[in-house]
């Protein structure tokens, strides 16, 4: 026994949260939550397509364009960004293909970078989410 706990094995349809210490994850931290609600933990999500350990895990996330890659190239250990996997208990195999299968056809889209500004615009405007 090594004392090294096993492996966790990430599946298709598990999503993952980073949080980045950037100043543009910081600034999406902070006008991404509505006045008087608690400090948003975490800046950026994505979906595991395909399965396996963390180190070959490929994952779809919005970056400057949609991407497929593996999680740890990104995410690995030289990475600053903190990391959590979450997985859904409630859904068929069927529904989490589906889930799978529309987040591929996100791959090569722009990133919605004027998202990000509607966010502080209903921010200024205390939270009318107008935009």
């Amino acid at each position: 026994m090594t004392g090294q706990p096993e492996p966790v094995e990430l599946k298709p349809g598990d999503v993952f949260l980073t949080r980045g210490e950037s100043l543009l994850s910081r600034v999406i931290r902070f006008f991404t939550r509505s006045f008087g609600e608690s400090r948003t933990m975490v800046n950026h999500v994505g979906l595991v397509v395909k399965g396996g350990l963390p180190e070959g895990a490929v994952v779809v996330e919005a970056l400057r364009t949609v991407r497929r890659h593996r999680l740890w190239d990104r995410y690995g250990p030289e990475s600053s960004s903190q990391v959590a996997v979450y997985r859904t208990l409630n859904l068929s195999e069927e529904e989490i293909g589906i889930i799978v299968e529309a987040a591929e056809g996100y791959v090569g889209r722009s990133y919605g970078y004027l998202k990000i500004a509607a966010h502080l615009l209903d921010w200024l405007l205390l939270g009318a989410y107008l935009f």
